[in-house]
C-alpha cells in the first residue's frame, strides 16, 4: 500500500470523499461499512468516520511507539487540521464528535504528541478537562481496552494497521 502524506481539504468536499482520498488504504473497511449496512441509503459523514476512521485511530494509539506508527499518525493528525480547518462547521462538528470527543485517559496521552493547535483549541473549548485526562494517564493501555478496540471492529481496520504498519517497517 502505498502511503499518501500531502493533502489538502477542498472547501465544500464531501468529508467522506475527502477522507477516502486522504487514507486511500482504508477502502477495504469503507467498502465492508457499505456491505454491512446493506440499505439504499449509504451510511452518512458520521457512521463513517467513527466505524472506520476514529477505528483506525484507535488502533494505531494502541500500538506501541515506532517510526511507522508515528508516520501515519502525524498523517491522520495533519487530516484531522484539515478537516477542523473546514470553513463548514458540520465538517468541523463531525471531525470533534466522531474523532476527538469522549475519549479514554490513555487515548489523549497516547494523542497528545500528535495533537495539532486546531484540535487542541477544540477540546479545550468543549472539553477543557482533556489535558487533565492525558496527565492522569501513563499511556498504558489496559488490556480489557486492548481486546474492545480489536473486537469492534467489524470493518476489519485491524487488518489494514498491521499490514501497513508491516510494510513500513
Amino acid at each position: 500500500m502505498q502511503l499518501m502524506c500531502n493533502f489538502i481539504l477542498v472547501e465544500g468536499e464531501d468529508p467522506v470523499q475527502a477522507l477516502q482520498t486522504a487514507f486511500p488504504e482504508l477502502s477495504p473497511a469503507h467498502q465492508r461499512l457499505l456491505a454491512w449496512w446493506n440499505d439504499k441509503t449509504p451510511p452518512g459523514g458520521y457512521t463513517v468516520f467513527e466505524d472506520v476512521f476514529s477505528t483506525f485511530i484507535q488502533m494505531l494509539l494502541v500500538e506501541e511507539p515506532s517510526s511507522q506508527r508515528d508516520a501515519l499518525l502525524d498523517r491522520v493528525f495533519v487530516f484531522v487540521e484539515e478537516l477542523l480547518g473546514s470553513n463548514d462547521g458540520q465538517v468541523q462538528n463531525l471531525c470533534y464528535v466522531a474523532l476527538l470527543e469522549w475519549q479514554a485517559d490513555w487515548w489523549y496521552k497516547r494523542a497528545l504528541p500528535f495533537l495539532g493547535p486546531k484540535a487542541r483549541a477544540e477540546l479545550d473549548e468543549y472539553f477543557p478537562e482533556w489535558r487533565h485526562h492525558a496527565c492522569r494517564s501513563d499511556g498504558r493501555v489496559p488490556e480489557r481496552e486492548k481486546k474492545e478496540v480489536y473486537l469492534g471492529d467489524p470493518q476489519d481496520v485491524g487488518i489494514i494497521v498491521r499490514q501497513l504498519l508491516s510494510e513500513s517497517a
